[in-house]
Parts: C-alpha cells; structure tokens; sequence
C-alpha cells in the first residue's frame, strides 16, 4: 500500500486512515494490533470528532450527479455480508468494477467509528475486527482518493411521532413481504449445539446465519425468524431511502426483501415469487471487459470514456426503472448485448477513421514540407509561397477539424465503454 497523506483524505475515517498508514509503513498485523491497543483513546476522540463532524455535514445537491447509496452487504461496514476476509474483499473489489464505473459518489455507512467509540476491552478480536474493515476496504481506496466513495453517518435524528409512523410502515410492509418470503427461511439445529438458519432468496448470493447460542431450546420458529430478519432489513433500505433523497440518488442492494419493502411502499410489490424474480433479472447486468478489470483501471476506464459514461447509465437505467411495463428489449440481457454490438461497430467506425486520418495527413504533410522548402529557397517569392501555404494549412485545419468531430461521436455512444475497457485490459497483458 502506498504512502498516505491525511490531508489527502479529509473525510474518511481517522480509524480506517491510521489502521491504512500502519500497513503502508510497514508494520505487520501484530504490531498494528499493539498500536491500536496503546493508541485507542486517540482513536476514539478522533472517530467522536470525526462523527459528530458527519451528522452535521450537509453537501450541495447537484442534479447533474448519479449517486448511490448501498445497503445490505453492498454496504460493506454493515456487516450484512458474508464476514469471512476474503469474501469481504472480493466484494469490494466487485463494487469498483461494477457501481465504481457508472457512479458519481457511492455511499458507504461509516459503522466503523460507531464501532472503535464503543469498544470496551481492547480485546485482540475487538482489534482484530478493526483491522478487518481496514483490509477488507483497502481494494477502494483509487475511489476513495478520486472522491467517488464516500463515508455517511449511521446516525439520523428523528422525533417520537416521526419514528412511530416509519415503524408503523416498516410493519405493514413487512407483513405483505412476509407472505412471499416465509417459506424461503429453514431454522436446522446444529449437531454440536445452537442452530443454523438458511435464508433461500433472501439475499444475493445467498447467506446462512449461525446462532453464538448453543442451546437448542432457543432456536427460533422459520416464521419468527423470517419476520424479525425481514423488519430489519426493510427497516435499514428505508433509512438508507431517506438519505438517498437528500442527494436526489439511488439505493442499491444485495437483499431481495429489503428491495421487495421498497416496492411494498412504492405500491408495486409483484406478485409471488416467480413475478419478482423476473422483476429482478431484467435488472441482471454484467458488463463484458469492465468485470474484469482492477479499481485503478477503473479509473482510467472513467477518465478515458468519461464522455460515454453518461450515455452509458442512461441505458443502463432503461432496465433499472422500468415497472415491468416495458418492452423487452430494455431487459438486461437484451441492453448487454445491444452493447456488445455497438463496441463492434463503435471499434470498426474508429479502426476506418485511424486508417482514413493516418493516409490524408502523410500525403498532406507531405505537400506542405514541399511548400516550406520552397519558401526556403525562393526567397525573392516570399508573397507568391506564402500564398500556396496558407490554403494547404487551412485544409489541414479543416480537415482535422472534422475528423475530430466524427470521432468525439463515436466516443460518446455507450459501447465505447466496452471499446476502452478493452484496450486497458489488452494494455496489461
């Protein structure tokens, strides 16, 4: 990990910037465990400061900017996924190369200052769980520097009336999802004591929870469990809703009830579980050549095609918005392969200008060294040289002028994302 500079990353997380800077200098895992431990009062002012500085933050409303605001396991310090390491950071090596391209500013919810302020014991685990975070975000970190994932804070002020009223909802909401979703949960008692609960389609991919509790006499009802897991989770995407409001941006997440609650209070919860799942694969993308590519190729995807991108997330959310109402060919798949072709056709159009363009200039710069060295020579001739210069020179201009505007065509059109996400990876090899 290269060296960081605070001053570089003013709103991140102190934690997670110090925990960044101990693994940059050098140290081992240990010896960061060691200096989390003498340093943690520090750590807790600062991630004090750092918070109440996060709830009193208000950024300007820019209508221009595509933001997301992730839930779920999206959400990475949520704790809703998976929490083996590895998965952690193939997940967020997934979000660069998925939400990384087409958003302006992705939020994540800052958990991880909520969590260094309530440690007690500086136990190794409470440590190492810190530590976690740090590894598990570092694959972000282009994004992080470049401005494009950001931090929110996991605290939101709201009245007694205000809080009745969204748990009134998140109930109602959770009842209709409940009578879709219930089957899908299977409580089985684990051999060597407690329980495990299988959670079918609720989430994607799908996750198995595991009880800290060994007494087999607590394991709760599928029902119970199904109901408790489902308020929860529609509780969590409509604060994560509210927020997104603030930005005029969207919600993504991994959870299929979270999202069956947002429709449930939209008014356009589909009906059993076969009409959701195709609700949901019409909005299945996989973009050829990006899903392959690193946060900081990323990068250089979004400054290379930056003109496209804009084209490209309007296509993209064709499918994303779409009520079920639409026509086919705004479907995932048909959008993918409508880009495939277009990165073809944009790639062929391009290989003709490069070829067309390279011919005209030789044969044109050609006929005007021959006019310099004319002017050269013939110096008794200076206004008759000057006169054949100057219309070869405004054909130059003219002519790269055009061939500049039919190529910034090209590089507007959507599979010109495709086009360059291609390029970066042949570049690599």
């Amino acid at each position: 990990m290269a060296h960081l500079e605070p001053d570089e990353l003013p709103a991140v997380p102190p934690a997670l910037l110090l925990i960044w800077q101990d693994f940059a200098a050098g140290h081992e895992w240990h010896e960061i465990r060691k200096r989390i431990r003498a340093g943690l009062k520090d750590f807790k002012d600062q991630s004090l400061a750092f918070e109440s500085q996060s709830v009193a933050r208000e950024d300007p409303v820019d209508f221009r900017r595509f933001e997301i605001h992730l839930h779920g396991a999206l959400d990475l310090m949520s704790g809703d996924g998976c929490v083996a390491l590895d998965c952690r950071v193939a997940a967020a090596e997934r979000l660069a190369r998925s939400l990384g391209l087409i958003a302006d500013r992705i939020w994540l919810t800052d958990h991880l200052s909520t969590e260094v302020m309530s440690i007690g014991s500086a136990t190794n685990d409470a440590i190492d769980r810190l530590i976690h975070h740090a590894v598990a975000l570092a694959p972000l970190l282009p994004l992080i520097k470049a401005g494009i994932v950001r931090f929110r804070s996991p605290w939101i002020a709201t009245c007694a009336s205000c809080s009745y009223e969204f748990e009134a909802e998140v109930e109602s909401a959770t009842e209709a999802i409940l009578r879709t979703f219930s089957r899908q949960v299977r409580v089985e008692l684990n051999a060597s004591g407690g329980y495990f609960v299988r959670t079918g389609n609720f989430f994607v991919p799908p996750l198995v929870h595991h009880s800290h509790d060994k007494n087999h006499a607590n394991a709760p009802s599928a029902k119970e469990y199904a109901a408790s897991l489902i308020a929860k989770e529609v509780r969590h995407i409509l604060w994560a809703a509210r927020e997104a409001t603030f930005t005029r941006g969207s919600v993504f997440s991994n959870s299929r009830v979270a999202l069956a609650g947002m429709l449930q209070c939209d008014g356009r919860l589909p009906n059993g579980q076969r009409e959701f799942r195709a609700f949901e694969d019409s909005r299945a993308f996989d973009l050829p050549w990006v899903s392959e590519l690193n946060p900081s190729q990323i990068l250089q995807l979004r400054e290379e095609a930056s003109k496209a991108i804009p084209s490209l997330r309007e296509l993209l959310a064709r499918a994303t918005t779409s009520d079920g109402s639409e026509p086919t060919d705004s479907s995932g798949a048909s959008i993918i392969s409508e880009l495939r072709a277009q990165a073809e056709e944009v790639r062929a159009e391009l290989s003709v200008k490069k070829t067309k363009s390279a011919r005209y200039w030789r044969t044109a710069y050609g006929v005007l060294r021959l006019g310099i060295s004319a002017y050269g020579v013939s110096t008794d001739q200076v206004l008759a040289a000057m006169g054949g210069l100057l219309p070869i020179i405004q054909l130059l201009i003219e002519h790269r002028t055009t061939h500049e505007s039919d190529t910034e065509k090209l590089k507007i059109r959507p599979g010109y994302v495709l086009v360059k996400a291609q390029d970066i990876l042949a570049h690599a090899h």
